[in-house]
């Protein structure tokens, strides 16, 4: 727990302003649980981390992601035109230092990422407008990480309510 504990810790301090302010405090609603499903990753052999989709945002194949690396889990929809996706990518990364470095040459703006805490989980988030999604980023180890990727970054209101929805839901259970 002391080595997850720094990593969140050295994820926070790669984002300036996200130690400059007092990290949000997000707790699950779990009166959301019939309007949508709990998904699950494993983490080693005993843990769990869950987090909950809304039931309009249905499965899709991860294969149709156009990534680099295909997501564990996919999950989108259209309405009026606009396509609404979270990815969710488990990732096996240098150091936290190297993503954060790769995501802000690919345009995310590192320097007013956010950090919040959810459940008692680390997260932070950042936007990358060049590329239109957000990002919120689950250290797991030293060199793993949890990524669900949003689209599109700006929304209407209502996604922006799913996506802080679906990032409070976001917890960890033995």
């Amino acid at each position: 727990m002391k080595k997850l504990f720094a990593l969140m810790l050295a994820l926070c301090l790669l984002c300036g302003t996200a130690m400059a302010e007092v990290a949000a405090e997000l707790t699950w609603d779990a009166s959301l649980e019939e309007s949508g499903t709990t998904q699950e990753i494993n983490i080693g052999d005993t843990a769990k981390l869950l987090y909950w989709i809304p039931s309009q945002l249905p499965a899709i194949d991860p294969a149709t992601v156009q990534a680099e690396v295909p997501p564990i889990a996919a999950f989108g929809t259209e309405n009026e035109g606009i396509i609404y996706t979270v990815s969710v990518y488990a990732l096996e990364v240098e150091s936290l230092e190297a993503y954060a470095d790769a995501q802000k040459a690919a345009g995310a703006d590192v320097d007013n990422a956010k950090l919040v805490v959810a459940n008692g989980i680390q997260i932070v988030g950042m936007e990358n407008k060049t590329e239109n999604f957000e990002l919120a980023i689950v250290p797991v180890t030293e060199t793993q990480i949890l990524v669900f990727a949003f689209t599109p970054c700006d929304g209407d209101e209502e996604w922006d309510v799913v996506k802080g929805y679906i990032v409070s839901s976001i917890r960890l259970t033995e």
